[in-house]
């Protein structure tokens, strides 16, 4: 726990500095989970140089697609008799971080439902896979 109070501290004094000061809280929550946190927050506060058309676009995307492709095969579970089953809160995780690295327009919403059970509902949730890949497709030439 000493290293918490140590790692609070240390992000109280950056956030003092007069660069993170203007970061607007919205864009600190979404950026929160990205892996570049600096290029997330430059890029929704549009400080960041605008790409070069869809093609740079289209790169970012790919490249996220992948990330979250990756956790989708890291949250499935193999069931014979169902077909694969999914850990909810993995896959929520990563198309939150898939939300926070690309541009608004491209975010995917996070889809479950809830299902009967022996012992009460359980949530069962399946990838948003096909969403990100149609987003894809609109910028493909």
């Amino acid at each position: 726990m000493p290293w918490r109070c140590q790692l609070s501290w240390l992000i109280g004094l950056v956030a003092g500095t007069a660069a993170l000061a203007q970061v607007d809280p919205q864009v600190h929550q979404q950026c929160l989970a990205a892996k570049d946190y600096s290029g997330c927050v430059q890029h929704l506060s549009g400080s960041a140089t605008q790409a070069s058309g869809s093609s740079q676009l289209l790169e970012q995307l790919l490249e996220q697609q992948q990330l979250y492709l990756q956790a989708v095969q890291e949250a499935g579970r193999p069931n014979r008799f169902v077909g694969t089953i999914y850990n909810c809160k993995k896959l929520k995780q990563a198309l939150a971080q898939f939300n926070a690295a690309v541009p608004n327009a491209y975010r995917v919403d996070y889809q479950r439902q809830f299902e009967a059970a022996v012992f009460g509902e359980v949530e069962a949730c399946a990838p948003q896979s096909d969403e990100i890949e149609a987003l894809i497709e609109q910028l493909r030439p």
